[in-house]
């Protein structure tokens, strides 16, 4: 049995692979049947089915559909299935119908996948899970209708505008939860949670989509045993290892969605698939600083429980998070209601409608307008017989269309309600009297009518004309509350900030009135009349938003800045091997102490001298370097000079001492590596190391941060030493918990002042 290929870009698929490994193409719908089929370790015979283009797919599904829904474009295409926009003419509604691709309805496993999907998805019943409206199968054709969602998927949210406020993620995430819950309650896994299966719907609610690989609890026979599936970027470990999938992986799935709402990232990144889906399985979950310190905290916490790598360490189900989600307020927000809304607008699904018109009749517009007869007799004797009561239709709706115009038309001659002194206004609902109309000659022919109040011709001197009906005024909206939106509540010293307020009126719309903004304390904070908010001094003030008495209030902390970082002792003179602590003080524009700010350390020259992480000082050769101490973008100094160390001649010269060869001395620097690197002391490494580029630097640090229990052998052979220069090969293991690195490297070496130290590892 042949490989496939991906139809994207034409590299090799392997069994059971969702997506191509080489540009990340959905090829589920290659490859899905092949895997089952090999995993299971035999070849089962397939049922038989046309291969059709995509050009006769829409012909045989609007010939299948003839009568019953009218299919007007195409919503979207995948390695799967391709989805069509249509109208149901019975319940004159919009829907959407998925088929089956031709090029996957050859593989009678993938025709089983497609109806399970359906099945699945049909029999779940909650408002935030797309309905399944019908199921349909023909001799060429596997496809169901299902709910049109007018709005827009939320990855193109995020992609647009992440991070999202908190409010609208705690929204999302609680009905998202919700649906979930429900669906593993009643036995279905969905295992594809991600944002571009979330539609954000016009009323502004998340709609769960695509239950296309789903698990269901009692369809065992389709499940790949020892088959990743799902979408790499939002997978559980579990489902990377290819392990037993439950209602936990939909949780994972749905924290790495929250954390890519909350701070406009993915969780994990990589330069390939299989990278991502190491990480999934090996790094830790984000620390609480990853998310930002706008995020709060019992939010923050509830993600990342969803995002442990054990399942059960995760919450026992879905409905176990929900308070954590939602926070304090259970209820949908009025203004994250109609944020959510705004989301929605001016998705693809929109605009596709705003270019098709509802039809005016039950028949297809390709029969209507004169199509060849050999496309009508295709839809055979079940087609025409469906034909015949949709054209009796018509011509009543036709008939009854005649009857209303009839009747506006003779309204619109006889005008009655000018008979009864009553004329339609501007405000809908409201009628004013009307002047008495002019009298009829008693001479005028029977059937004339007279001329209207607007038609009649100015009058001579002495005759008044006839009085204009005045529209009763309508009275302006009150306000019923003002809300100032996502405002921070901490910022830094010399920052500025655009606050927005919402102004509601009784009905909960919104209006447009100028706010009028103020601050409590001029010293801490000022805000503009345009809202701009700019910090001052460190302290707390009171922002209020006032419109027609109406108010809405935010309490600001401003954090002090460092302004400068002072370095004690600020010089020293050291000898090789001398130690000495320096300490470093972050301070304010005020001059006073700052506590809680990071310090960072480097040395201008670690020939010369080597800097801790704690300020240790430690003198390698002689020269001078300078040490910086950095606190938030400051930067404090300290000189240092290490001299020589003084030669003196012994009046009775000591026996020579033993002198190391080369190679000694080299095998001890490679000792003093490893244990350095175990230790995990990077400025030691960067010291017996100081070719080593920024790149390698960085790649060894989160090397070192990541593994636990380092253990770090390193045993060098074949030294060879040429002058002031030497090569080895070093080979080894780094060991840690849950894994092991095996290394196998050429390393440089070049003899100095200080002794021999490792130029470059190859």
């Amino acid at each position: 049995m042949t490989g496939a290929h991906c139809v994207q870009c034409g590299a090799v698929i392997g069994p059971g692979a969702q997506f191509c490994m080489k540009c990340g193409h959905d090829v589920s719908g290659q490859q899905v049947g092949v895997a089952t089929r090999m995993v299971g370790g035999e070849v089962t015979e397939e049922r038989s089915r046309p291969r059709l283009s995509q050009a006769d797919l829409l012909s045989r599904l609007r010939d299948a559909t003839l009568g019953e829904y009218e299919v007007l474009a195409e919503l979207g295409r995948g390695g799967m299935a391709t989805v069509y926009l249509a109208h149901d003419i019975q319940l004159d509604r919009k829907v959407a119908i998925k088929v089956l691709n031709p090029s996957a309805s050859g593989a009678e496993e993938m025709v089983e996948r497609f109806r399970l999907e359906a099945r699945t998805a049909a029999k779940l019943s909650h408002p935030h899970i797309i309905p399944i409206h019908a199921v349909r199968e023909t001799e060429e054709l596997v496809f169901f209708v299902m709910k049109f969602v007018v709005g827009r998927p939320l990855d193109t949210i995020i992609k647009q505008l992440a991070p999202l406020p908190n409010p609208t993620v705690r929204t999302i995430l609680t009905r998202v939860a919700e649906a979930l819950g429900y669906a593993h309650r009643n036995g279905v896994v969905h295992r594809d949670i991600k944002p571009a299966n979330i539609m954000i719907d016009a009323e502004g609610m998340p709609i769960v989509t695509d239950f296309g690989i789903a698990k269901v609890a009692d369809r065992r026979g389709l499940t790949m045993t020892g088959t990743a599936i799902g979408t790499p970027t939002y997978m559980s470990p579990e489902q990377c290892n290819a392990g037993s999938v439950t209602g936990a992986s939909d949780q994972y799935s749905l924290g790495v969605m929250a954390f890519e709402m909350l701070t406009g990232r993915t969780l994990y990144e990589g330069e390939s698939l299989v990278t991502v889906m190491f990480k999934h399985c090996h790094e830790a979950p984000p620390a609480p600083e990853a998310f930002g310190p706008s995020v709060p905290a019992d939010l923050v916490q509830a993600v990342i429980r969803m995002l442990q790598k054990n399942p059960a360490d995760r919450w026992p189900a879905m409905e176990d998070a929900l308070p954590s989600l939602r926070g304090g307020d259970a209820s949908l927000d009025d203004s994250v209601r109609t944020q959510m809304i705004e989301f929605a607008k001016g998705g693809t699904q929109a605009a596709l409608l705003a270019r098709l018109s509802t039809p005016r009749s039950p028949i297809p517009v390709r029969f209507a307008s004169g199509a060849p007869s050999g496309a009508r007799s295709a839809a055979g004797a079940k087609g025409e017989a469906g034909a015949r009561p949709a054209q009796r239709s018509r011509a009543l709706s036709i008939a009854a269309a005649v009857l209303v115009l009839a009747g506006a038309g003779t309204l619109a001659v006889l005008q009655p309600w000018r008979s009864r002194g009553i004329v339609p206004v501007t405000d809908p609902g409201v009628a004013v009297a009307s002047p008495p109309a002019p009298t009829v000659p008693q001479d005028t022919a029977v059937g004339t009518i007279p001329p209207a109040a607007s038609d009649v011709a100015p009058t001579t001197a002495g005759t008044p004309l006839p009085s204009t009906p005045e529209a009763r005024p309508v009275p302006a909206p009150v306000v019923r509350e003002v809300r100032i939106l996502d405002a921070p509540t901490t910022l830094p010293e010399g920052q500025a900030a655009a606050l927005r307020a919402a102004v509601l009126d009784q009905r909960g719309g919104t209006l447009l009135r100028p706010v009028r903004w103020s601050s409590s304390n001029a010293a801490v904070a000022t805000v503009g009349g345009d809202g701009r908010l700019s910090t001052v001094a460190a302290g707390t003030a009171t922002i209020t938003a006032e419109v027609d008495g109406r108010t809405a209030q935010v309490a600001i902390s401003v954090t002090p800045v460092v302004a400068s970082v002072v370095v004690e002792p600020g010089s020293g003179s050291l000898r090789p091997g001398d130690a000495l602590a320096l300490g470093a003080t972050p301070r304010g524009r005020d001059g006073a102490a700052l506590a809680g700010y990071a310090v960072t350390w480097r040395s201008s020259d670690e020939r010369v001298a080597v800097v801790s992480t704690t300020g240790r000082v430690t003198a390698i050769g002689a020269g001078t370097a300078v040490i910086n101490a950095t606190s938030e973008g400051q930067v404090g100094s300290a000189r240092i000079t290490v001299a020589a160390p003084a030669v003196t001649v012994p009046v009775e010269a000591p026996p020579p001492a033993a002198v190391e060869s080369p190679q000694e001395e080299v095998t001890r620097v490679v000792d003093a590596y490893a244990s350095a690197l175990e230790a995990k002391d990077l400025n030691r490494v960067k010291a017996l190391h100081p070719g080593i580029s920024a790149a390698l630097e960085r790649r060894t640090r989160d090397a070192l941060e990541a593994m636990d229990e380092l253990r770090v052998v390193l045993r060098p052979s074949n030294i060879a030493v040429t002058g002031t220069s030497a090569r080895a090969r070093v080979t080894g293991t780094w060991t840690y918990r849950g894994g092991r690195l095996d290394v196998d490297n050429q390393y440089v070496f070049e003899r100095r002042a200080s002794g021999w130290v490792i130029i470059s590892i190859e």
